[in-house]
This record gives structure tokens, C-alpha cells and sequence, in this order.
């Protein structure tokens, strides 16, 4: 009856929910206390503030993303509702069930349960290391906020590690903008660490903090983490830092890793084999796109771009590779070809056995024949001639009506 239309009933529901004290009528009334009738909503909140009992902290935590969006809505002060709210978040209970939803897994929960710390001038013990170690991106970096907000040296010295190894990339570089304020001697020890961070952003600013400011090369560290036994994730960010800084005589080394087993490590060691392309390395980058990782898939594909290839090569390469997301970057590859050659290639691929690899050949193909700017391809070399007029052949009906009739007016139109 709390949610009926009529506001004298949901008065009335409400007055009776405050003469019972459980944790239900306790989540009722706060959906109450955001009701667009002025009576029911104070009745709401004097019902509410009634069975803020340390017994039903835990309900009250639940509900405090409510709370918080009721606040946004102004139909009931802010400071009137979180002065009753504070006192019961306050007490050990209250202490003890913030924490407890600021570990949880209900995302909503944790960060409303950080903003209620937050605003709380006691806060619960062990409230910052949890929140920093939070699976919560959002809560890392409010947690980082409020703790250089404080610029206490001890408590900055005692969670500086933590606040380095964040998921977020933001609290890393935060954790080094400390560093540099508060704890120089430091810097270098953080720098190599970073060394081996997954954002190449972060990569990037130690590399250069090594080198202006310690005149240490980077690029022999990276040599040096190559040889010991890292976890494939450090492995992956030491090929990607050694790729950013290193020269062809580092070739080598990639070239050791490519067969890696592990596909972050294999599309790290096409990057860095990436940097060191030469116009020959075409056939052995049309062979990554073999790979069943589309990580190193999509590695292989950006560099490819910048090398000279022919459509027999891509032709060769699709129809040795088992890979259906090697077979999908072939195809969006074709656009470097002439108009005629993409035409033949991607005839070929609407046999595929892949959906996915029909449909992505299928719209490049009629992308290609009914340009909006015009053919503009010039006329078909007589061997280009034959192979179209084979496929219009044999695959008609794969085709489709519209798209054999445009290619048949094109090679009628372009002449003999």
C-alpha cells in the first residue's frame, strides 16, 4: 500500500510502517522519502529516522545508493537527511557495515558506502587500504584522491606501494606525482618498476624519467627482464617497452618469442617486430594473421599497411589460414588493392566457411561495385577479365542479383 497512487493511502501505509521496527518497513520508508507529496514524504522521513537502529545498519548501508540519488532530487534537505543517517553510521556497527559493502561485490554499494565514509568525521579503521585495493576502478581513485588530499607523509609512506600497483592507470601516475613530492630518494626504484607497467603512458613517462633525469638507458633493463622468469603479463609489457625503445639489433629477441604460448606475449613480440618492419616482411607478417588470437591478429594487421604486399600473396595467405579473425583482418586488408583485384579477392571470400568472414566480404564487395563516386577503376588487364568472368560463372548465386548485373554492366562498360 506505500506504493499506491493515492496519497492518503500511501500516508496511511506509511504512519502504520513506523509502529513496526524491521528491516523491511526500514526499505520501504526510504523509497518513501523521495515521494512527490510533501505529507507523505515528512512522514516518510520522521518514520525513517525512527528505525535507524544499530540492528538495521546493514539495511541502511544497502539502501545508500538510494539515498544518495533521493539527495540529487532536492525534495528533501540533504543535510536534514544525512544528519540522523550520520549518527548511526557512526557507531561500531555502522563502521563495521561500511566496510563490509565497501568490500562487496555490488558495485553500487561499495561506492556509496565510500562516499558515506567520506563524509563521516570518524571514519572506520582500515577503510583506505581496503578502498585502495578495491576491484572498483571508481573507488581506487576516490580512495588516491582523499588520501594525497591529506598530505600526511606517514599515511602517504604506508599505502605508496598500494596506490603504485592500482588497476587504474590515473592512481599510478598519482602514485608517482607523490613520489616526486614527498619521497624523491624513491623516484628510480618506481621508475623501474613502471618499467613493466601494462599503460604505455606510464611506460613512457619512466622510460624518460630514467633517462633525463638518472641518464640510465632503459633499453638494457628490458634485456636484462627478457632473460628472468616473469609472469606473461610482465613479459608482454617488457617486449612493449623494449619495442619503444629499442633498434633493429633487438630483431632477435622478438623473433624468439612469437611462438610464445601465451598470446599476449606473442602479439607484444609482433609489436616490437612491428617497429623493425622492412619492405620484405610482408609474407612473414601475412602469417601471423594465421594465428587463432585476434590480439595478435590485430598486431599483425596494423603494421601490414606500411609494407608492399600483392593480392597473390593475400590470395595465398586466406586460403591457408585457419583462423576466422585472420580471414576478417584479410579481408578489411583488401582495400589497399586496385579496384579489380579487391573485386576478384573478395568473390573468393563469399565462399568461406565463417558467417562472419561471408557478411564482412559481402558489404566490402558491394561497397566496391556500387561506389557512390564512381567505378573509376580503369579497364580490367585481360588475365583480371578472364578470373571475373569464371566468377560470375560460378558464383552467381552467392553474388546476388544486383551485384552480378553491376558487374557484368562494369565489364561490358569498361570495354575489351
Amino acid at each position: 500500500m506505500a506504493c499506491h497512487d493515492n496519497g492518503y493511502v500511501r500516508q496511511c501505509a506509511v504512519e502504520g510502517l513506523a509502529t513496526i521496527a524491521t528491516a523491511e518497513s526500514l526499505g520501504v520508508l526510504t523509497m518513501r522519502l523521495d515521494d512527490w507529496v510533501g505529507v507523505v514524504r515528512q512522514r516518510a522521513f520522521d518514520a525513517w529516522s525512527g528505525l535507524l537502529l544499530p540492528e538495521h545498519v546493514d539495511v541502511v548501508v544497502e539502501a545508500l545508493p538510494l539515498i544518495w540519488r533521493i539527495q540529487t532530487h532536492q525534495r528533501i534537505d540533504g543535510d536534514h537527511l544525512w544528519k540522523p543517517l550520520c549518527d548511526l553510521l557512526s557507531t561500531p556497527e555502522g563502521h563495521s557495515a561500511l566496510l563490509a559493502g565497501l568490500a562487496g561485490n555490488r558495485m553500487t554499494v561499495g561506492r556509496a558506502a565510500l562516499r558515506a565514509i567520506l563524509k563521516l568525521d570518524h571514519r572506520p579503521d582500515g577503510w583506505l587500504s581496503l578502498a585502495l585495493r578495491s576491484a572498483d576502478a571508481s573507488i581506487q581513485f576516490q580512495a588516491a584522491r582523499a588520501l594525497v588530499a591529506r598530505a600526511d607523509p606517514d599515511a602517504l609512506a604506508r599505502h605508496l606501494d598500494t596506490l603504485f600497483e592500482a588497476r587504474l592507470s590515473r592512481n599510478r601516475h598519482l602514485a608517482l606525482d607523490v613520489c616526486a613530492s614527498f619521497f624523491p630518494d624513491r623516484l628510480e626504484e618506481f621508475w623501474r618498476k613502471g618499467l613493466l607497467d601494462r599503460s604505455p603512458g606510464l611506460r613512457r613517462r619512466c622510460q624518460e624519467g630514467l633517462v633525463l633525469q638518472m641518464d640510465i638507458d632503459p633499453v638494457p633493463l628490458y634485456r636484462a627482464c627478457l632473460e628472468e622468469d616473469l609472469r606473461a603479463s610482465q613479459r608482454a609489457s617488457a617486449l612493449l617497452g623494449l619495442a619503444e625503445t629499442s633498434d633493429v639489433h633487438d630483431r632477435p629477441i622478438f623473433e624468439a618469442f612469437v611462438e610464445a604460448p601465451t598470446m599476449r606475449v606473442r602479439a607484444a613480440a609482433v609489436v616490437g617486430l612491428g617497429r623493425l618492419a622492412q619492405d620484405g616482411d610482408a609474407v612473414v607478417f601475412l602469417d601471423f594473421l594465421r594465428d587463432p588470437s585476434a590480439r595478435v591478429v590485430r598486431a599483425a594487421e596494423s603494421v601490414l599497411p606500411r609494407l608492399p604486399w600483392t593480392s597473390r600473396q593475400l590470395a595465398e595467405a586466406f586460403g591457408k589460414t585457419e583462423s576466422a579473425a585472420g580471414r576478417l583482418a584479410m579481408v578489411r586488408l583488401a582495400f589497399r588493392l586496385s579496384a579489380w583485384d579487391r573485386t576478384l579477392f573478395l568473390m573468393d571470400a563469399l565462399g568461406d566457411p565463417d558467417p562472419r568472414v561471408r557478411a564482412s566480404a559481402s558489404g566490402a564487395l558491394q561497397h566496391v561495385v556500387f561506389n557512390p563516386r564512381g567505378w573509376g577503376a580503369g579497364r580490367p588487364t585481360p588475365e583480371q577479365r578472364r578470373d571475373l568472368e569464371a566468377r560470375l560463372r560460378s558464383r552467381a548465386r552467392s553474388l546476388g542479383q544486383g551485384v552480378e548485373q553491376r558487374l557484368r554492366f562494369l565489364l561490358r562498360t569498361t570495354g575489351s
